[in-house]
């Protein structure tokens, strides 16, 4: 998860306010619907994590939940929506 998150945030401290963070999530494969809706997310102060976990992936995301983690399909209804 290291060498993904650092190099989304090194993409987003250089160019955060011209698109950057969108362009690096688009760019690991998510759908720009997607993207956009995490950008929106980090715009308004959340905190985004990355795992890559492979074969534990819902181990992984379990854990997350579990310490208030949530996703574009498990957000509670007042997080910021595309």
């Amino acid at each position: 998860a290291g060498g993904i998150f650092a190099s989304i945030l090194a993409s987003a401290a250089g160019t955060a306010v011209a698109g950057g963070l969108l362009g690096a999530l688009v760019g690991l494969g998510l759908p720009e619907e997607h993207a956009k809706y995490y950008e929106s997310e980090f715009k308004i102060g959340r905190t985004l994590v990355t795992v890559k976990a492979a074969e534990k992936y819902r181990e992984a995301e379990d854990i997350l939940h579990r310490l208030g983690g949530y996703n574009i399909h498990t957000a509670p209804a007042t997080t910021a929506r595309v």
